[in-house]
């Protein structure tokens, strides 16, 4: 048995097993991506139907009322911060193919601060708006929901 453990630890020695490891990985990596799209169109798909199914039901006139808006600079500012963490990251992939692996730190780094930026100011926005985010989700209107369904 110790044979065994012992033989298993060191690296592989032929190109076959090498090879094979790869494609392996490879395998992996392809299923892993595979479910991965199929769970973000699945999420896609659920909000899009939760948009479409509560516009459509309108209860009681409130899908936009007129005296609530959201402040919109929050929302660009925010837009903007994420659309620069992803080009960074478009840009420090392609400088790391190219070798440069201080500019792909830099882009990594300036990618994590402008993200974390943005869920500040996500956060930050909720207390801005001039309704209370967390109201509608109260465990009493959860019961009166309830009972009325019922």
């Amino acid at each position: 048995m110790t044979d065994m453990i012992k033989s298993s630890q060191k690296m592989s020695d032929t190109p076959e097993e090498r090879e094979f490891e790869l494609r392996a990985h490879i395998g992996a990596i392809w299923s892993g991506g595979r479910l991965f799209i199929g769970i973000y169109t699945f999420l896609l798909a659920a909000l899009a139907f939760s948009y479409f199914y509560l516009r459509s039901s309108n209860n009681g006139l409130l899908w936009r009322p007129d005296h609530v808006t959201a402040p919109t600079a929050y929302g660009w500012t925010i837009y903007t911060l994420v659309l620069l963490a992803a080009l960074m990251a478009i840009f420090g992939q392609a400088r790391l193919r190219k070798g440069s692996v201080s500019e792909w730190q830099v882009a990594v780094w300036v990618g994590v601060a402008a993200s974390l930026l943005a869920l500040f100011l996500q956060v930050w926005e909720f207390t801005a708006v001039p309704f209370y985010p967390a109201r509608v989700a109260t465990p009493r209107r959860s019961l009166a929901i309830r009972s009325s369904i019922s």
